[in-house]
């Protein structure tokens, strides 16, 4: 309830507030100032050898935090609230290579999908994370990382994650980005994986086709395997306006048993930047799931997401 006293309070300060640039301003500043006032707090309790250099405070001013709060509305919730919430903080005394993470996500993967590309399928929960991040490398094609991270609420389920990232350009303009990750869970001693190959080829000056392919260990049964499909239209009408079209498919394989189709569906999203760090998105959303027997689903959510600090 007070998540969505907070929204409902948010979202009238944002409409009400819309053609007034100074009063969004002083939002975001307040809430920047306490998110970096905190990051602040965390890295005074961070002990120092002889030999540190205290950096200055601009290192903790690079630090963002993007949050998205999303209403879907189904058949059997008319209303339903969730919190998008990640963060790569960098505090001057972990070093370079060092990083704290910080997210949250729904239980509803096509949504995250939807609203935040960089959410993770393998984790199909909706609990608070942190995590310590160490890059190996991190170049601006390639980055390799390990991280230790665990919930915040009981039980814990600390995991290690392990991923090499990296970007190619296949031919002229079609670029290719891949992903490959381990994930050993401490509490249940298992691993979990995932790949992901996205293709991108630029049509036109305001028109970019994705294929955006992924393949999944689901990281409550390590007998299920996803492989789930999305193939993308971009429309960027200007910078403020931007139409993405989905055409949605998924595969499932359980135990021995071969691959078989799990759902398929299409969507729209609309994107409205208020400003470079406040936009409003828009998504109807028509599933058709093999446990529900391919029975079109439909769905609306509407998300309000804003980023503190640098962009």
């Amino acid at each position: 309830m007070n998540k969505k006293i907070f929204l409902i309070l948010l979202l009238s300060l944002t409409f009400s507030c819309a053609d007034t640039n100074t009063s969004l301003e002083k939002m975001r500043t307040t809430l920047t100032y306490y998110y970096h006032a905190l990051l602040g707090n965390i890295d005074d309790t961070i002990k120092c050898e002889k030999n540190c250099k205290h950096l200055e405070k601009k290192i903790i001013k690079k630090n963002s935090l993007r949050l998205i709060f999303t209403l879907k509305s189904t058949k059997e919730h008319i209303f339903r609230l969730s919190l998008n919430a990640r963060g790569n903080i960098h505090l001057p005394k972990l070093g370079k290579r060092l990083e704290l993470t910080f997210s949250r996500q729904s239980s509803d993967t096509v949504t995250n999908r939807q609203i935040d590309t960089q959410n993770e399928n393998i984790i199909n929960d909706d609990k608070i994370r942190i995590g310590l991040k160490y890059y190996f490398l991190n170049t601006k094609n390639t980055t390799s990382f390990t991280k230790l991270g665990f919930k915040l609420r009981s039980p814990f389920g600390f995991y290690q994650e392990l991923s090499l990232e990296k970007r190619f350009l296949i031919y002229h303009d079609i670029l290719l980005f891949t992903k490959g990750s381990l994930y050993y869970y401490l509490n249940h001693t298992y691993l979990a994986k995932s790949v992901r190959l996205n293709f991108y080829k630029s049509i036109d000056k305001i028109h970019l086709l994705e294929q955006a392919n992924e393949w999944y260990a689901n990281s409550q049964n390590r007998n299920k395997k996803h492989i789930v499909t999305h193939l993308k239209l971009h429309h960027y009408f200007n910078k403020k306006n931007r139409l993405t079209y989905w055409i949605s498919y998924a595969l499932l394989k359980e135990n021995s048993s071969s691959y078989k189709k799990d759902w398929q569906g299409v969507s729209v999203s609309y994107i409205h930047y208020l400003n470079k760090w406040l936009f409003i998105q828009t998504t109807p959303r028509i599933l058709q799931k093999k446990e529900n027997n391919f029975h079109a689903q439909y769905a609306l959510s509407v998300s309000l997401g804003m980023t503190l600090g640098t962009l």
